[in-house]
Parts: structure tokens; sequence; C-alpha cells
């Protein structure tokens, strides 16, 4: 008896699907590697624009005792001044009249004059732990003619409960 054998058994079938399972999870996960890394590179490079141009926009008041004064009050005020002197990436204003500036992670971002002037903050609210790590280690040059005092890192309440 003469056996014809045209096309593929079903376990070699099933060992093709394992295969292409096992390399799409891997292709996923360097994906998602590779994004994450992105997102956080986004995030240092929109921090380190955000400061520099801020002390570009201030520079020729650095020499009086309270170069930032312009920003003194709430953190919305000084953020839509901010936003009107063209100190945020464009890609991160949401809105300008609100005023509603977001990171790559879609978290608040604030800044505020501190000192009465003397130096400021920016807040970039929900960022991952070590996004947060990469920036606090940045040297900012943190000096009373810098302007930027300190860099915080706080835990989200979400982070707070584990």
């Amino acid at each position: 008896m003469k056996i014809n054998e045209f096309g593929r058994s079903m376990v070699e079938m099933l060992g093709v699907i394992a295969i292409i399972g096992v390399l799409s999870a891997a292709g996923l996960y360097g994906y998602s590697k590779a994004m994450n890394k992105h997102k956080a590179n986004t995030t240092i490079n929109q921090m380190v624009t955000i400061v520099n141009n801020i002390r570009h926009v201030f520079v020729n008041v650095q020499t009086t005792e309270q170069p930032y004064s312009a920003l003194v009050g709430s953190k919305e005020d000084a953020t839509r001044k901010l936003i009107e002197m063209n100190v945020f990436p464009e890609e991160m204003i949401v809105d300008k009249n609100i005023p509603d500036v977001r990171n790559v992670y879609k978290g608040q971002v604030w800044v505020e004059a501190v000192d009465d002037g003397k130096s400021f903050n920016v807040e970039f609210e929900d960022l991952p732990d070590g996004v947060a790590v990469a920036l606090g280690t940045i040297d900012w040059g943190l000096s009373d003619e810098a302007g930027l005092q300190e860099v915080l890192i706080e835990p989200t309440e979400e982070q707070q409960g584990n």
C-alpha cells in the first residue's frame, strides 16, 4: 500500500507556533524596554531644556538679589508666565490657558519661584523610580548662581502605599 504525505502533522505545526510565540514575546520585551528608555531620555531632555531655558530667560537679571521674582506667586501663574516666554518644549504644552503642561508620562509639570524669587523649583509628577533617580543624580550646578536649588524625589501616593 502506498501512502502519500502532503502537508505537515499537527505536532510540527504546534512546534512552529510555539517558536513564533517565544520569538514574539522576546520581541515585545525588547520593544517595551526600548520604549521605556526612550521615555526616560525624553524626560531628562525635557527637564534639562526647561531649566536651561529658565536660566537663559532670566540671565540678564542674575545680578539682582531675586532674579526669579517674576515667577513669585502660585505655581499656576509662574507656569503660565513661562509658557508665554516659550520656556517649555512645544510637545509638553497641552493647554496654554489653564496652564496644562505634561511630561512624557502624562504627569503634570509645574515651575515655581522659591525664597522670594532667589531660585526656582521644577516639579515633574508621576515619574517612575528610575527616571526620578536619574534626574536627581544629574549635576545641576546647585548653587545660588544656578537658580535651581534642589531636585526633590518624592514617591507618588501609590508608591508610598507599597
